[in-house]
């Protein structure tokens, strides 16, 4: 069983621990190995290329492209020489980086709050809480009810009761009328493939069917301008909404396993929808 960690108190913590909460600023740095093996990588390469080269010039070309060779990579050696026992300070002059761009992060931060209250204070200028209407309230309280409230508003909220089961067989029974009439009539657009399937309408839906292939039940949901006895040419039919109520397949589908397929497609979770259970 692993001991539990010490008690830490505000004003203890180490300097190496205050130094790991400093973001690594990486910016513009480039690593000394990086550095020794371009060095050493180019200084290679020319040097093969003198071997290669040389034989074919003469003698005062060749002195002179060897004397070119040992000043430029001498040079290069010095300044990766200043580099490595430059990079014994480097430690420090890393941590004053990181400093530099802790306390940048830290004035952004600033900045940005500033900002954000400045613009809480402008919007709230503009808003205003209306005084309570403790009449209504005491009102509602009391009686459960608001008087003033006009019927119009009120009776749209009034819950119906159940329907009975004679009010329900015909409902059911003019669904079925309206949906004869609309297929009958041609007042909706049928694809000409489900014009030619056979079709029965049954308990408020119609059913067409595919021999073979699928069953689909269907509903008519109604539009928001359901034509009356006294308008018949009003175009109520163009915002008719259909609603899919059922599918079933008329045919079997075997895995390797030989598991068959539902004849009724697998109703999604709501989980899957995105809603609550």
């Amino acid at each position: 069983m692993a001991a539990p960690p010490p008690d830490r108190t505000p004003g203890t913590d180490s300097p190496t621990d205050l130094e790991q909460e400093l973001p690594t600023v990486l910016q513009d740095l480039v690593p000394l190995g990086y550095l020794v093996d371009r060095v050493v990588a180019q200084a290679y390469s020319d040097l093969a290329t003198l071997v290669e080269t040389l034989p074919s010039q003469s003698d005062q070309l060749r002195k002179r492209a060897l004397v070119d060779y040992v000043l430029h990579t001498r040079r290069q050696l010095v300044k990766l020489l200043v580099l490595t026992r430059w990079s014994t300070e480097a430690k420090p002059i890393h941590k004053a980086m990181n400093l530099v761009g802790f306390l940048s992060r830290q004035n952004h931060a600033v900045d940005h709050a500033v900002h954000s209250l400045e613009h809480a204070a402008t919007q709230l200028a503009a808003a205003r809480l209306r005084n309570y209407d403790l009449d209504s309230a005491l009102a509602v309280l009391t009686s459960g009810t608001y008087r003033a409230l006009p019927l119009a508003l009120s009776h749209p909220f009034t819950a119906s009761g159940p329907l009975t089961d004679t009010e329900v067989v015909d409902t059911l029974h003019d669904v079925d009328n309206v949906l004869r009439w609309r297929l009958v009539i041609g007042l909706d657009h049928v694809p000409l493939a489900m014009r030619r399937v056979p079709w029965r309408v049954a308990d408020g839906r119609v059913v067409f069917t595919v021999p073979g292939l699928w069953e689909a039940a269907f509903t008519y949901g109604g539009a928001a301008d359901d034509p009356d006895e006294d308008d018949p040419d009003a175009r109520a039919h163009e915002t008719a909404e259909w609603f899919l109520l059922r599918v079933k397949f008329l045919f079997r589908v075997r895995d390797a396993r030989g598991s068959a397929s539902p004849f009724l497609p697998l109703p999604r979770s709501r989980a899957s929808l995105g809603l609550e259970p």
